[in-house]
């Protein structure tokens, strides 16, 4: 009796030599049944620090109403990241300080809901984990973390999440010199943010570098060319030409959230170690510092005082896209106050934060105002592209494969001092330059006062670009 096989696609029966015939002129071409997926499993471990004991105080990082027992959403996002019996759950392993309930409104953290969400909706595969940041450092500490991960089949992602400017209980360096040391040769883990791109970050300097070397290429528009001049700290003074009563601004390195910056007379140099003019230069003030933390200085922008814009940017695939721009007031440096966390009001942008742009008695106000918030979108998307195009893209700038918080000032140019960067007279007036570049985890979003309620849409926009990332 002769042996027939079904066709893969239609499903009729036929002679082993007349089903390729078969397959190849009603189907287009030979089919074969689809290979066994090779794809590893993933396990994530959530770990957040948090900046508040209870999340529901932290206005900046919190996502509010996403359930309420009484009035459950119809939102599809809340509905697929949790219930309230998952929400219990996350508030007893992991604390109030992530997950709270508050009569009946739960507030969460926003890069565990982002997370939740990209792996429930996208990466259903993928194992979700959370440890309490006491948790996650006792084992460390104890050496028992690795053997926890041995247990997980497949890909070990250990995502890292912190807003703060010093970590409690272990320092971010501490940290990341430990981790390194346990998951060093263990191919299967990897630490998201890398490793490499945290340390960069911490030092600041080199965000400020690639800035200056994007707006130095010969390629960029002039229009986006403006840079403050920034000091390494050592070597001769890049900032010599300040007058005694002229400001600078002190930075420290492994900070964040204007702590540590200081807005300073000229002359106050008691942190720097780069020389003026008159000075001999010798091995303190030639070698930048081999510990640190570090401080360097930077021009005095005057509109920093009163406001910046947050730019939101997600990885869409392609050019990047622009999903959210808020108007924030920046805290005066002067009253910035070591390892503090300031309130800054914050808003939704529209085309009345630019009435700086309009010159006094132009006509035509609020075209000029939509075209310089057209402008603002456009030089964020040229600076996060020109990052991403970077040969140390990979090492440095890797969470911008998902995506970005790009914190944008401006800076005003007179007749006497309107050069770009790239040393080409342009017209004077302000213009747009990056004054930080804010990996999207260690990001405050302020979603409840800029967003429209669930709050949930800066975390639906990441999570796409997450889970690809994840999976």
């Amino acid at each position: 009796m002769d042996t027939k096989l079904p066709c893969p696609v239609c499903g009729k029966v036929f002679h082993p030599k007349s089903l390729g015939k078969h397959k190849t002129r009603k189907h287009g071409a030979l089919v074969s049944p689809p290979a066994p997926s090779t794809k590893q499993s993933v396990t994530t471990l959530f770990i957040a620090i948090p900046a508040q004991g209870d999340i529901k105080s932290d206005d900046a990082n919190t996502i509010r109403a996403l359930f309420h027992a009484n009035n459950p959403n119809d939102d599809p996002n809340i509905q697929m990241l949790c219930n309230a019996a998952r929400l219990n759950e996350l508030q007893g392993s992991l604390g109030r300080s992530l997950v709270a309930n508050c009569r009946g409104v739960w507030y969460i953290h926003q890069l565990l809901a982002t997370v939740t969400l990209a792996i429930n909706k996208f990466v259903p595969d993928c194992q979700l984990l959370q440890h309490k940041w006491e948790s996650a450092i006792s084992l460390i500490r104890s050496g028992t973390l690795l053997d926890s991960l041995k247990e997980q089949n497949g890909q070990v992602v250990i995502f890292i999440s912190s807003t703060l400017a010093d970590w409690p209980d272990m320092s971010q360096s501490e940290f990341l010199d430990t981790i390194y040391r346990i998951v060093v040769g263990h191919t299967h883990i990897r630490v998201y943010p890398s490793i490499s791109e945290q340390r960069f970050e911490m030092l600041k300097i080199g965000d400020i570098r690639a800035l200056d070397e994007i707006a130095t290429a010969f390629d960029c528009p002039v229009e986006f060319s403006m840079r403050p001049t920034t000091c390494g700290g050592y070597g001769e003074c890049k900032l010599s030409n300040l007058r005694p009563r002229d400001y600078h601004v002190l930075k420290r390195s492994e900070s964040c959230a204007s702590a540590h910056v200081y807005k300073k007379k000229s002359e106050d140099r008691d942190k720097l170690r780069c020389a003026l003019p008159g000075t001999p230069l010798n091995d303190k003030t030639t070698r930048p510092m081999s510990s640190s933390p570090f401080w360097f200085h930077q021009e005095f922008v005057p509109e920093l005082d009163a406001f910046e814009f947050r730019v939101f940017i997600k990885n869409n695939g392609a050019a990047g896209e622009v999903i959210h721009t808020i108007w924030t007031s920046s805290v005066p440096l002067a009253e910035a106050v070591k390892g503090k966390r300031s309130k800054i009001k914050t808003r939704k942008v529209s085309e009345d934060d630019f009435h700086w742009a309009v010159p006094d008695g132009a006509s035509r106000k609020p075209d000029i105002q939509r075209a310089k918030l057209k402008e603002l979108k456009e030089f964020a998307l040229y600076v996060y592209q020109a990052l991403r195009r970077r040969e140390d893209s990979n090492p440095h700038f890797e969470t911008l494969e998902v995506g970005v918080r790009l914190d944008i000032g401006v800076l005003s140019r007179t007749a006497n001092d309107a050069r770009g960067a790239t040393d080409v007279y342009i017209e004077p007036g302000k213009y747009f330059f990056v004054n930080e570049i804010t990996r999207w985890p260690e990001a405050d979003w302020f979603s409840e006062s800029t967003l429209e309620t669930p709050y949930l849409r800066l975390c639906a926009e990441f999570a796409e670009p997450l889970a690809r990332y994840l999976g």
